[in-house]
């Protein structure tokens, strides 16, 4: 079965009944973020600690994103981050999910870096986020990605200013999957919903065999608003999600 990654609304004022519900339906990994509507900041330790309580027992990841104007950090930013960090382990997360680029788009490897030994100290697993759409060379990212030992890479396979989705990124998620060669496990992200999943893990599967790539840890899939009604988590929409993940 191909692993579902769901995203949480820290802010919703249905985030613990959320949860809960993702408990009782099997999801067993959570990206907390803040912010939704500027693509997801840190959240606050309240929250954190909310979440903790209503997914006890599944993977939660926590989001670490001081700010919205692109992917770049000041040296005091990145010190709050790494606190971040802390507070994530602190609350008893099992990963944080980040990621910076320098003032050229490139990744800034040396910050990086830090943000990864800060979160390997504290064994928490690790995921560059979607500033890794926004880099201007995605071939290259991910080989420098690879060399940081990241556990997970979250991509649309479309660039981050665009308005398209996984589906018309599948090529260049293709291409990444042959890339990265199990040595990181691809997160597909963007427009991802119940009704394409199935599409997108054909394509991926078929691109796996080709390749001969094993399944130590190729894909999975992540979610936000698609499997919401109204702000609350809609038990169809994931059971629907989820039975597609099986089947194929």
């Amino acid at each position: 079965m191909t692993e579902i990654e769901l995203c949480a609304d820290a802010d919703s004022p249905f985030l613990v009944a959320n949860l809960k519900l993702a408990t009782a339906l099997g999801v067993h990994r959570v990206e907390l973020c803040a912010d939704m509507a500027r693509q997801g900041l840190t959240p606050s330790l309240a929250t954190v600690n909310a979440a903790r309580d209503a997914f006890p027992h599944g993977e939660l990841l926590v989001m670490v994103r001081p700010h919205d104007r692109g992917f770049s950090y000041t040296a005091e930013e990145l010190a709050e981050m790494v606190s971040s960090i802390s507070m994530a382990a602190g609350c008893g997360a099992d990963g944080v999910v980040f990621g910076v680029l320098d003032n050229t788009g490139a990744l800034d490897m040396q910050a990086n870096r830090t943000l990864v030994d800060a979160a390997r100290s504290l064994n928490l697993k690790t995921t560059f986020h979607r500033a890794f759409d926004a880099t201007s060379f995605p071939s290259e990212a991910l080989s420098q990605v690879l060399t940081l030992d990241i556990d997970r890479v979250l991509s649309s396979g479309t660039d981050w200013d665009s308005s398209k989705g996984a589906v018309d990124g599948i090529e260049r998620l293709q291409h990444f999957l042959q890339h990265a060669e199990n040595q990181v496990e691809l997160v597909i992200g963007g427009g991802v919903t119940p009704n394409n999943a199935t599409t997108l893990i054909n394509a991926l599967t078929a691109k796996m065999q080709e390749s001969q790539i094993g399944r130590k840890a190729p894909f999975s899939l992540h979610c936000f608003s698609s499997l919401l009604s109204n702000g609350q988590l809609d038990a169809e929409k994931v059971s629907c999600l989820m039975q597609g993940c099986r089947t194929v």
